[in-house]
């Protein structure tokens, strides 16, 4: 497995994220694929068990085993409300449930921008965090990249909780 952005992250409280397309491991769906082989579709992802206090979520999605260094990331999706429990398969770009917002991820579009691994570089492991927040609304600047943006969120004192699941996608 490749890099894990995960690794040296501050400690917070575990909680359960699921996908009912994929397992913890296990190959995501190709109508998650943003190549000829898919759709361009958001997987499902549910979460539970939340940390107490928890009043929003941010998700992301980052592929560590690209052959570009510090990996790509896919999606970031802000101030989810905890309550609804999950988002639903192809929900990106077809209107989040509000107060929920999707920022510029690393392909520079505002959705989910699916897996593109390149011709024979093998299996890529794709972390989808997600964080419970103790706030609201996330304060961050939109124009950050995503990985500047991960270092304020670990810094900020907001996380309550991170829960991770890896699933993988595979070079044609």
């Amino acid at each position: 497995m490749g890099y894990n952005p995960y690794a040296l992250a501050p400690p917070s409280a575990p909680f359960t994220l699921v996908s009912e397309e994929f397992t913890h491991g296990g190959p995501v769906p190709f109508e998650c694929y943003g190549d000829d082989r898919g759709k361009n579709e958001s997987p499902n992802l549910r979460w539970y068990n939340l940390p107490e206090g928890t009043q929003s979520l941010v998700l992301t999605a980052y592929d560590a085993d690209t052959p570009i260094p510090g990996g790509i990331w896919h999606w970031l999706v802000k101030d989810i409300d905890p309550a609804i429990g999950e988002l639903p398969h192809g929900i990106s770009g077809a209107g989040l449930p509000k107060p929920a917002v999707e920022l510029k991820n690393d392909l520079g579009t505002t959705t989910w921008s699916g897996f593109r691994p390149p011709p024979f570089s093998g299996v890529h492991h794709v972390f989808f965090a997600a964080y419970a927040l103790k706030v609201p609304t996330w304060e961050v600047d939109p124009n950050l990249s995503i990985a500047v943006q991960h270092i304020q969120l670990f810094m900020s004192g907001n996380v309550l909780g991170r829960a991770v699941l890896v699933g993988t996608s595979v070079a044609p």
